[in-house]
């Protein structure tokens, strides 16, 4: 049963996953095209100068796509579920409610989270061309809080959608703004090497935060 479930929300989000896969794709094609661009117009040192002294960033084309990511495939998983009420027939397969809400909101994270290490990987594949390898692992760190925005801004826009009370969505969107401003804080390399590890562990107990919501609307709660 559970892999049913899995089945039928992969068919939900599949056509906004490879949409998102393929801006994915053409946004690093436009960072390293704009890089190779430079390089004929600079020299190599000069064009490292600037990055590792002045902070350029050559790369922040990619700030926002994950948390658009993590938006939009929540929006198109969740919002049908609710506006044709079909979640409620998803509740009373033979399966625990809570292992139905798991089974939904992973396949949307484990996708994303796919997503993410894959062009990740590129990213540090075709940097390592034109960078030393300090200033791919540099940039890298300093994208991962962004990959973490993306991953957390699912579970918590998953959480709003079925959450059934329309003033606690307003606060949980406030809150969800709020606490996503964090993963965005700070514009310089490596800010958030420290706090990385403690990042990690909310994105992960933030993905399990939409058992609570999915519970509420199931027993109709509305206060």
């Amino acid at each position: 049963m559970i892999k049913n479930i899995f089945y039928k929300e992969w068919l939900k989000i599949r056509w906004a996953y490879l949409a998102m896969g393929l801006l994915f794709a053409g946004a690093l094609i436009y960072v390293f095209a704009s890089v190779g661009h430079s390089y004929k117009f600079n020299e190599a040192a000069s064009y490292w100068y600037n990055i590792i002294f002045r902070g350029v960033k050559f790369y922040t084309t990619l700030r926002y796509l994950p948390l658009l990511a993590g938006l939009v495939l929540a929006a198109v998983q969740f919002v049908p579920e609710i506006q044709r009420k079909r979640i409620k027939l998803t509740f009373h397969l033979p399966v625990d409610e809570y292992n139905v809400l798991l089974a939904m909101a992973g396949i949307g994270f484990i996708s994303l989270l796919a997503m993410f290490v894959v062009s990740s990987l590129i990213f540090l594949l075709a940097g390592y061309a034109y960078f030393p390898a300090e200033i791919i692992h540099s940039a890298f760190l300093t994208m991962v809080p962004w990959y973490l925005l993306g991953l957390t801004a699912y579970s918590l826009a998953s959480y709003v959608i079925l959450e059934p009370l329309w003033k606690r969505r307003i606060f949980y969107i406030l809150f969800a703004v709020g606490f996503g401003k964090l993963f965005l804080y700070g514009w310089f390399y490596n800010i958030y090497d420290r706090v990385l590890i403690g990042m990690l562990v909310l994105t992960i107990l933030l993905s399990v935060s939409v058992i609570y919501s999915g519970h509420r609307f199931k027993k109709g709660v509305f206060k």
